[in-house]
């Protein structure tokens, strides 16, 4: 293969592993979403947290599993490219869970909950970008008194952002 290909088959490879890993997202998050809710549908204020903590638990997992697909498919990938594969992972799964709950819905299922919209999308891809980070200092940083440091500066980073703008 030509050198000068490369990074358009990079490119190429995240994305194709963003969109598997999304629609994996989206169906397992409409499981999750049928599941709290056909048990716990008396319980509305209990489903909603849990559905959240649910949703976040999921989004890592796949974001986590998106970079390390790509990393380990294509060696050579550069971080900025697998730090946007799990930017891309993290949009691709909520437009996905999107279209399965809008389906869903459709058929006449209740989910319990409403769909997301423009601003979960925008927070999901914000959080997947976070938890890429976190996945790339797992994958690139050898030294683990280096890789707890730079954890803690992101969530301390996060923090005074979140303290600053509330």
């Amino acid at each position: 293969m030509a050198k000068k290909n490369q990074p358009f088959v990079d490119l190429n490879v995240s994305v194709q592993v963003a969109l598997i890993t999304g629609i994996v997202f989206g169906l397992l998050l409409l499981g999750v979403r049928l599941l709290i809710g056909h048990f716990l549908w008396e319980y509305r204020d209990l489903s909603y947290y849990l559905n959240t903590g649910a949703a976040l638990f999921l989004l890592w997992l796949v974001v986590t599993a998106g970079v390390r697909s790509v990393q380990s498919l294509r060696k050579n990938a550069g971080v900025l490219l697998l730090w946007f594969s799990g930017g891309l992972t993290a949009a691709a799964g909520v437009l996905m869970a999107t279209i399965f709950f809008a389906l869903a819905s459709s058929t006449g299922l209740d989910l319990g909950a409403r769909l997301p919209t423009r601003e979960d999308s925008v927070f999901a891809l914000l959080v997947g970008l976070v938890f890429s980070l976190i996945a790339l200092i797992h994958l690139k940083v050898r030294s683990k008194g280096l890789g707890n440091a730079l954890e803690i500066l992101i969530f301390a980073g996060i923090l005074v952002l979140l303290l600053y703008f509330s």
